[in-house]
């Protein structure tokens, strides 16, 4: 006996599976998560953290186009707003925070954090983080004109969370051979050395240093990390002089009742 197949119902079938599966899924893909992301900035205080490595003089500055500011805090809105810091009693890290500051060894020096959707790595937004944002005290022996903290944060969402730093962590101090002047790496191509003479070289040489011995001078270290995260656990990127601890949870969006 012959069997022919039905083309009607080979067609219906995958018609029928469109029809009833897909919608559900593209619900899903669609809604927007939220999440809180909430961090410890600390700095490691012991000298041998510092003797650990050699520290290179040379750094990239934090490339600080398309990054955004953190709003002011504030929950009244009636749909979450992006971005938003959050306030201190939505902050969940207080233990933490209150065992760096214990430490001998550690300077916490903020404690924050923001709201924010989960956004595709490229389109994804970093998060600007300064001193102006925590209002942080100059540090060390010299009146500190550079700031202490400076970069960015940004949190990813693909198959799994991520978040990368890229920050800049200044110390004043008055090691001379350790010393960083930003004045001298900026004119070191082509400034005249310290065997000039007389004349338009040497008066040059002169003001530079004139210059230099006016302005603090810094260590400067840099935090490059990118960490895949556990939403809900407390993860710790890490350096020898400073570094953080950031919780990601999720955020749960109310639903507007009409």
């Amino acid at each position: 006996m012959l069997l022919t197949r039905n083309p009607t119902r080979s067609l219906l079938l995958p018609l029928l599976f469109l029809l009833l599966g897909p919608p559900a899924l593209a619900e899903d893909e669609e809604a927007t998560r939220w999440y809180e992301v909430e961090v410890l900035l600390f700095v490691q205080q012991s000298q041998d953290y510092r003797r650990s490595e050699h520290w290179p003089i040379d750094y990239t500055e934090p490339q600080l186009e398309g990054s955004r500011e953190l709003k002011a805090a504030g929950s009244s809105a009636s749909e979450p707003v992006a971005f938003r810091r959050l306030g201190d009693a939505e902050l969940q890290l207080q233990a933490d925070a209150e065992r760096i500051n214990r430490a001998p060894d550690l300077e916490l020096l903020a404690h924050f954090g923001w709201l924010q959707p989960g956004m595709e790595p490229e389109k994804a937004i970093p998060v600007r983080i300064s001193d102006e944002m925590f209002n942080l005290s100059p540090s060390g022996a010299a009146e500190q004109t550079q700031p202490r903290i400076s970069g960015t944060l940004k949190l990813m969402l693909a198959r799994y969370l991520h978040i990368e730093a890229d920050l800049l962590y200044r110390e004043p101090t008055e090691a001379a051979t350790t010393m960083y002047q930003p004045y001298y790496r900026e004119n070191r191509e082509g400034a005249p050395d310290a065997s000039a003479t007389t004349g338009e070289e040497n008066l040059f040489l002169l003001a530079q240093q004139e210059q230099a011995q006016q302005q603090p001078l810094y260590h400067v270290y840099q935090l490059q990390e990118s960490r895949r995260m556990r939403s809900g656990e407390l993860h710790y990127l890490d350096h020898p002089v400073f570094g953080m601890a950031v919780k990601v949870r999720p955020y749960i969006v109310e639903q507007q009742v009409e």
